[in-house]
Order: C-alpha cells, then sequence, then structure tokens
C-alpha cells in the first residue's frame, strides 16, 4: 500500500481546490484499498452505531508502515 502523505502530495501538485482535492484523495484511497486484503485491513477496522447522531461511525486506522499488508496473499487459510 503506498504513503497516504504520498498520495496525498500527488493531489496537491495538480489539485488545488480543496474539495476536488477531497473527492480525488477518496478515489486514490479506495484504489489503494481495493488492492489490499481484507485481512490485512480488518485489525485496523471498527464500526459503531452513534445513538445521538443515529449514524455509523467508522474508523480505519492505517500504520504508518506499510510492510504491515501483503497485498498479494495474506495470512488467512
Amino acid at each position: 500500500m503506498r504513503d497516504l502523505f504520498e498520495i496525498s502530495n500527488g493531489i496537491l501538485e495538480k489539485e488545488k481546490d480543496h474539495a476536488e482535492y477531497k473527492k480525488l484523495f477518496a478515489e486514490e484511497l479506495l484504489k489503494e484499498l481495493s488492492n489490499t486484503k481484507g485481512a490485512d485491513i480488518a485489525p485496523h477496522l471498527t464500526c459503531n452505531f452513534d445513538l445521538l447522531n443515529w449514524e455509523y461511525v467508522i474508523k480505519l486506522e492505517l500504520p504508518v508502515a506499510s510492510c504491515n499488508f501483503n497485498s498479494i496473499g495474506s495470512n488467512v487459510k
């Protein structure tokens, strides 16, 4: 998985509009995540339901070291 700062800087070099930057960053992030195994992401993902705001809160905390992800194969049998 590419570093998120690398993705961000690549987009910022081309796009200065904040709304367009967010859209492009989200698209690039989804591309990166689609190449990553679910078993590699699962330990970093939490999902809760917020009763006060009546919404799902999905939180993905990615480690800085990308060597934690094995996009070719994972340790799931």
